[in-house]
């Protein structure tokens, strides 16, 4: 399965190739992510983690959402998503998702 960084878009802009076409770009602001939660088969009947993003200040959250966060000892954060993983060793709850966590190959 597929592991995925959560992100916010910042601005479109455009670059110019050798040959002087114009190609369309996105910058995004990519992580840090923190690990929230991992679910395996045997309590949730499947394998994943959830990932968080955007700090922000625990009155722009609800009751159980800053519970949730804080059974785990995480400070408050915006975004939760779950990415299904078949390997749950490789990861613990508090663990720092970046882009320097991932093997990049080109197209």
């Amino acid at each position: 399965m597929a592991l995925g960084l959560l992100c916010n878009k910042i601005d479109m802009t455009q670059i110019f190739d050798e040959s002087g076409n114009i190609i369309p770009v996105t910058i995004l602001k990519i992580g840090p992510c923190v690990i929230t939660q991992i679910k395996t088969v045997l309590t949730d009947g499947y394998n994943a983690i959830q990932v968080g993003y955007g700090a922000v200040p625990s009155k722009y959250l609800t009751q159980p959402e800053l519970g949730h966060l804080q059974k785990s000892n995480i400070q408050p954060l915006k975004y939760l998503k779950e990415f299904r993983v078949d390997n749950l060793e490789e990861f613990t709850v508090g663990q720092i998702l970046n882009v320097d966590s991932f093997a990049w190959s080109a197209y």
